[in-house]
């Protein structure tokens, strides 16, 4: 049995990854504390830190935890990559997400984003006898109107890409687990500034596989994926095209399905190993020195922080990015009102954008192809 672990949250916060951080750290004997305004500090501890804006903590609660001892961070969210060394230098080893070049190396663990909570995965379908070639629910993003304007004619989709900021309704999680657990294919657009997010690891969960998006100066799932078999695109245009030859091939994609989760359970294990080594290394002290080496001697610039997000986009997202923000700040100086309606809807022709025409408009559909919900 291994030592019992102690891990703390430092800031009030609902955890999306929960489910995921727990599975991760199954093979340890570990209490996970209940959130106190005042975290204790103690030897040993495993602190969490889960929040998108730069991490925020006493120079006291610092100094307590340095002179405890052997305590570790979990640092998750960090999605803008605010962190800098500073930040690590009172623990005696490090975990996040988001692994960021300007603060990686000995002592520092990169863990991969996961799947969200509440997933209920049960035996998957097989790809050939599912209803949906592709399927896709998510708030609008740049990268993600790229993604659904080539996959627009791709028959037997299912997409849901509302603009929650202008007031469009998405599905209900019931149904967005429902129709990717009966989905063949499963395209994963970049968030809201990172490459990496959630739905690859959801898509596999629900037996789906998922179609990864790359980037020419930037290898974010290669760095958290390591070696693996998810098929990668330089753009959704190839994508999309993968998927029209591989859909008439019912044993090719069953084969890849069989490929994709197999690999899908030797990574979680695989993972899970590392991840539980490392932290009952870094309890013993064993990354310490290398740590407080390595973070002494890094800085990280504001330069350094935009170019890691600048790799992160590619010019259709830059583009479509720029134009979202300066419609929005047009609709705001008009004073118009928010959109209603929801944008939802798998078709036999393709997904069908549902309930405004300025829903209907971003994928350029034309009036032929447009539907109300009643139809």
């Amino acid at each position: 049995m291994s030592e019992h672990f102690d891990i703390i949250p430092l800031v009030q916060s609902s955890m999306s990854e929960r489910e995921w951080l727990l599975r991760m750290l199954a093979p340890l004997d570990f209490t996970l504390h209940e959130y106190e305004e005042h975290p204790k500090i103690m030897p040993g501890a495993l602190y969490l830190y889960n929040n998108v804006n730069r991490i925020d903590l006493s120079d006291a609660f610092l100094r307590g935890v340095r002179q405890a001892g052997h305590c570790g961070l979990i640092h998750l969210g960090d999605e803008y990559y605010r962190a800098i060394p500073k930040d690590y230098q009172a623990f005696d080893y490090v975990v996040r997400m988001f692994p960021f070049q300007g603060i990686m190396g000995e002592g520092v663990f990169p863990l991969p984003l996961g799947m969200s909570n509440n997933m209920n995965a049960s035996l998957p379908l097989s790809a050939s006898q599912r209803e949906h070639t592709w399927m896709f629910a998510g708030d609008w993003k740049a990268d993600r109107g790229a993604m659904a304007r080539h996959f627009r004619h791709v028959p037997n989709g299912y997409l849901s890409l509302p603009k929650s900021a202008f007031g469009e309704r998405g599905v209900s999680r019931e149904a967005y687990l429902q129709n990717m657990s009966n989905a063949v294919f499963a395209p994963c657009p970049a968030g809201n500034v990172c490459v990496e997010t959630c739905r690859p690891y959801e898509a596999l969960e629900m037996g789906a596989i998922p179609l990864l998006p790359g980037r020419w100066f930037s290898n974010a799932f290669d760095d958290v994926l390591g070696s693996h078999p998810l098929p990668i695109f330089a753009n959704w245009q190839k994508a999309a095209e993968f998927v029209r030859e591989k859909i008439e091939i019912p044993n090719e994609i069953d084969d890849l399905q069989s490929l994709c989760q197999e690999w899908w359970e030797d990574f979680q294990a695989r993972t899970s190993d590392e991840f539980s080594h490392f932290l009952e290394s870094g309890r013993q002290g064993d990354h310490r020195a290398a740590l407080q080496w390595h973070l002494s001697r890094t800085t990280v610039s504001a330069g350094q922080r935009f170019i890691t997000l600048l790799a992160q986009q590619n010019k259709s997202q830059l583009t479509q990015r720029g134009k979202f923000n300066v419609y929005r700040l047009l609709r705001a100086l008009g004073g118009k009102g928010h959109l209603t309606g929801t944008w939802s809807i798998g078709s036999a022709n393709g997904p069908t954008a549902l309930a405004t025409s300025d829903a209907q408009n971003r994928l350029g559909l034309s009036n032929r192809e447009k539907r109300h919900p009643s139809q």
